[in-house]
């Protein structure tokens, strides 16, 4: 009984480690413009490839 409840306990420790660790982030951002002339929709997509790494530490002030 020890050995399948420390199982799940550790496919739980594993699921909840892994959850948000993704290989690209996608960002999208829309803008609309209206004139008297008319209207106009710009539509920019950002995609971005994170290595896994943390960002580098800020230096002390």
């Amino acid at each position: 009984m020890k050995r399948i409840i420390s199982a799940v306990l550790m496919m739980g420790v594993i699921a909840v480690g892994t959850i948000g660790c993704a290989d690209k982030s996608t960002s999208t951002t829309k803008k609309s413009v209206s004139t008297p002339e008319g209207s106009a929709t710009q539509t920019t997509t950002t995609t971005t490839k994170e290595s896994g790494n943390p960002p580098p530490v800020a230096p002390a002030k």
